[in-house]
């Protein structure tokens, strides 16, 4: 019996260390635009990544230049593992402190995370900007510049969301991992009993 517990204590602090980053996923729940010329960006827009190590995050980076001649003015990171922005033309490379956008990259995020994600961030790129913002809720409202298409102020798509964490594959599968080790020390026990 005694093995029985320590193996689910030691499933439940493989649990524990495997969510260590919590990825949130972006989710667009309203979206609209009173121009003529306005764009469905929700595809876009939900695809957006942010994994966080820590319930609090703050990230700060400029790059100009890349990949030609890159210059990093600043950055700052706390407990922001991974950005996942491509659709947008942002990439944060977390790992070498620097965005890796042709010409221009700004990134600035400062975020709180429990099950939802509360915050601000703005992007700007070459091509695209984004500015989007929580107001003390987990709904989140923002606006988006791009050149794909006109964006002027009456173009200019406006819309809602909420960040979700989202479970990642490694938990699930420690988690079954762990359920089939306790079956498995079940069953042995029930062995030892009946002989």
């Amino acid at each position: 019996m005694r093995s029985f517990f320590a193996a689910i204590a030691l499933a439940a602090s493989m649990v524990g260390a495997a969510q260590a980053t919590t990825v949130y996923q972006f989710q667009v729940t309203s979206m609209g635009c009173s121009g003529l010329f306005c764009e469905d960006w929700s595809d876009e827009l939900n695809s957006l990544t942010i994994s966080m190590t820590a319930p609090v995050g703050e990230l700060q980076v400029l790059t100009t230049g890349w990949p030609w001649d890159p210059v990093t003015s600043y950055y700052v990171n706390e407990n922001i593992a991974a950005v996942g922005f491509d659709a947008l033309q942002i990439r944060v490379n977390t790992s070498e402190g620097r965005c890796e956008t042709s010409w221009l990259c700004l990134m600035e995020a400062s975020l709180f995370g429990t099950d939802y994600l509360q915050g601000s961030i703005r992007t700007n790129s070459e091509n695209h900007d984004i500015f989007m913002a929580s107001s003390g809720t987990d709904v989140w409202s923002g606006y988006l510049n791009s050149d794909r298409g006109p964006t002027t102020p009456d173009n200019r798509p406006v819309y809602t969301g909420v960040w979700r964490a989202v479970p990642e594959p490694g938990v699930l599968s420690l988690l079954l991992a762990g359920m089939v080790g306790l079956m498995g020390l079940r069953r042995g026990e029930g062995a030892r009993v009946t002989s």
